[in-house]
């Protein structure tokens, strides 16, 4: 029953919404209150039209599933047919829409039902469906999204109960597409990324990210002020309680603590959204922005507070409707338990449905660059390989510039629809002066590359489990690991076993729990970086600038990398080189307040971590390697990480699989895979990069200009001579170490 439901339970696309079910039900409780029809029929009615809408919902999310599940696993998104042969999944959708039609039948020969009904099926059916799949032209996908979720089911209820042409229904209707507007505006804003990885054309992928937040801003502020309106229709159109000679409207309370909320919400969504800041009250996902009085007034108070009050006022004019309260109440408890609808799952392999395993070869943990590398490795060598994302999907918080040199494009094989910009130079700025050298660069946005690796990695037969959350890690007898994880999606608990597991979780990987291996992040050892996305269409801008400066980063640096549409502006610092008296968000935020080209730039993103300077003592341990940040694969000094990562996850993947081909999962034998790494051209930059770190940083309290010397000397000082080099340690006692601009 539970994998039945895990299908049928989807978003839905009419009245009944797992997140705004109640709301869109207070209509339904306003025709009864309006009419002040009761009784039997009325209950009937309305019961029946729940269940029409409810897997009329349930067959437009399928039918938009079956058409995209091809998409939707390219770019990592979530759809419930992942795994699903095609003919069970068009059996599924068949049903539904066959339950359907039964229960829309008796409403039929209303006025104006079977229109309406018509125009709902055709627009849900070829939102997706190809040939003209509505959801790739732009705003005519979007008009048709909108419609098809929230005005003509909206439409359709007032039809089924014979109220459809009168002003309350009309004040309704506008409310619920404004509701509708809102929810699709920002779930366009929220996949605009992966959509234009997929290659879907919607409307944020055609218009960029600030004409979307700027619709996204001026929805929300209409729809709180059209929620006030539905409250004036209440007011008008319900009967009052006499008390006396009084008679009292019970929607008082309702709208008093409306006004109440108004002053802390109304424009404030349209202005923190025209700064940049992410505001999103329709993003329910675990990792979505915290609940405030915006997140109420447009959910909690429609969804819960208002169809609630409603239910009540009904029971008390006619006590059957008792059983309005008892199906809201028990469908809260319901969903609050996790039982009921869940939020979406991302998997290539379905709980359920098709070949499910729990049992591999090897676990892969994290899904970022070093991971997808080596699942990819040990899926191409016929290895069973699950790869644990614990986000929605890969890259989804990574924190990064994401530039790559020129020499490690044919490492990564990056295809050119994953190149932002690409680089000839990049500008220097020291203390004492301004150089430019030539030097071919890349950008690419994490989240897309991120995304790539992981696609290439299911394209060579790896298991992607999103939404995957791992607790712990242990070691059991007959050369086994259990790894114990968290679906966030279903809220359940789940059991991996394999031979091997590898960590590439990043620098506070769970590998030093679990054994005698992997990075420990101590102030010491881990720099902290920081970096902004600042909107820029079409940026003019095509050289990198890395800038130096105790003032910025006492040993560290900011870096402005453009991408097609943004510019990345970000630095790093180790903690223990600063004091405490200016955090690194203030640093940044400075840097930038002081160049007039970004200081009034919206900020689309913001993201964070801990960036490794140090190795890690230990690579492996009995059934178990680490790769990537979470192995300290990362240059101290320039912080460098994507291209060792990927040559790190290759290594532990070849050294997994000949581990699979021997049936030796020790110490001993997986010590290969570090001495392999410290061999190699990049682990041994790595390793100096840190001994002269932790070599300097003494020193570093003495000459704040430390850093920004030793950057130009080793990476930049072939063209200086060797009294340049000497006068240029000596700064600042000897301030004319370079001509003002040199260039090579």
């Amino acid at each position: 029953m539970r994998k039945v439901w895990s299908l049928f339970s989807w978003r839905s696309w009419g009245l009944i919404r797992y997140n705004s079910v109640w709301q869109n039900v207070a209509a339904l409780f306003y025709v009864g209150l309006a009419r002040q029809w009761s009784g039997l029929d009325y209950i009937r009615d309305v019961l029946l039209f729940l269940i029409f809408s409810l897997t009329g919902t349930a067959y437009g999310y399928l039918i938009n599933d079956l058409a995209d599940v091809e998409l939707d696993r390219r770019a990592g998104k979530p759809n419930v047919f992942h795994g699903l042969r095609r003919g069970r999944a068009i059996g599924v959708t068949a049903i539904a829409f066959g339950v359907m039609v039964v229960c829309g039948l008796p409403f039929a020969a209303r006025p104006d039902f079977l229109p309406l009904w018509i125009a709902w099926a055709l627009t849900a059916t070829f939102y997706s469906l190809p040939p003209v799949r509505l959801k790739e032209r732009g705003a005519v996908g979007l008009v048709a999204t909108i419609l098809a979720q929230q005005p003509l089911p909206a439409a359709l209820a007032f039809a089924a109960l014979g109220y459809l042409c009168t002003w309350g229904a009309l004040v309704f209707i506008a409310y619920i597409t404004l509701r509708g507007i809102s929810s699709d505006v920002g779930h366009q804003m929220r996949d605009r990324a992966r959509d234009e990885v997929a290659g879907a054309t919607t409307f944020a992928v055609r218009h960029g990210h600030t004409a979307i937040a700027r619709l996204y801003g001026l929805s929300l502020e209409v729809e709180t002020l059209l929620l006030g309106a539905v409250l004036i229709v209440l007011l008008v159109d319900a009967p009052p309680f006499v008390l006396g000679a009084w008679a009292v409207s019970p929607v008082w309370p309702l709208l008093i603590a409306y006004l109440a909320l108004l002053p802390f919400t109304l424009g404030r969504a349209w202005m923190r959204l025209n700064r940049g800041e992410w505001i999103d009250p329709y993003d329910e996902s675990p990792e979505g922005p915290p609940r405030d009085l915006l997140h109420l007034i447009h959910h909690p108070f429609p969804t819960v507070l208002l169809p609630l009050y409603l239910a009540l006022w009904l029971t008390v004019l006619d006590w059957p409707n008792v059983v309005f309260v008892v199906g809201l109440g028990c469908y809260t408890g319901y969903t609050a338990l996790g039982v009921g609808p869940q939020r979406g799952r991302c998997r290539n392999c379905a709980a359920g449905w098709g070949d499910a395993r729990m049992d591999f070869d090897v676990v892969v943990i994290g899904a970022g660059p070093s991971g997808a590398a080596a699942a990819r490795e040990i899926a191409q060598g016929g290895g069973r390989v699950a790869l644990l994302e614990r986000d929605a999907y890969p890259g989804q918080r990574a924190a990064c510039g994401g530039g790559i040199e020129g020499a490690d494009l044919e490492l990564l094989g990056l295809p050119d629809s994953l190149i932002q910009r690409r680089i000839t130079r990049r500008e220097h700025h020291f203390p004492w002066g301004h150089t430019v050298i030539a030097d071919p660069h890349v950008i690419t946005l994490r989240q897309e590359l991120d995304r790539w690796l992981a696609e290439e990695s299911v394209a060579a037969g790896a298991e992607l489990f999103t939404h995957t959350r791992v607790r712990v890690v242990k070691r059991l007898a007959a050369k086994r690991v259990e790894v114990t994880a968290d679906d966030r999606a279903t809220q359940q608990a789940v059991t991996y076993t394999a031979r091997l597991a590898i960590f590439a979780d990043g620098p506070h990987t769970l590998a030093p729990r679990a054994g005698k291996l992997g990075f420990t992040c101590t102030p010491a050892t881990a720099a902290l970086g920081l970096f902004y996305e600042l909107a820029w269409p079409n940026t003019p801008m095509a050289h990198h600038e890395i800038h130096f400066a105790p003032a910025i980063s006492p040993w560290g640096y900011l870096w402005i990398f453009p991408a097609r549409d943004l510019l990345n502006v970000g630095l790093t610092v180790l903690p223990s080189s600063v004091n405490r008296t200016q955090t690194l968000e203030a640093r940044l935020r400075a840097f930038i307040d002081s160049r007039f080209d970004l200081r009034d730039r919206p900020i689309l993103r913001r993201a964070g971590g801990h960036i490794p300077v140090v190795p890690a003592a230990r690579f492996y341990d009995d059934n178990m390697l680490v790769v990537g940040d979470a192995a300290g694969m990362v240059d101290a000094l320039t912080d460098a990480g994507i291209a060792n990562g990927v040559c790190g996850g290759r290594l532990a993947g070849q050294t997994a699989c000949e581990a699979l081909a021997s049936g030796d999962y020790s110490a001993a034998f997986l010590a290969r895979y570090q001495a392999r790494w410290q061999a190699s051209p990049r682990g041994q930059m790595t390793r100096f990069q840190s001994r002269l770190t932790r070599a300097l940083l003494p020193v570093n309290r003495l000459d704040p200009y430390l850093y920004a010397k030793v950057m130009q000397i080793l990476f930049l000082g072939r063209d200086l001579r060797r009294w340049q080099k000497l006068r240029l340690l000596a700064y600042p006692l000897i301030r004319s170490v370079l001509t003002p601009d040199t260039q090579r």
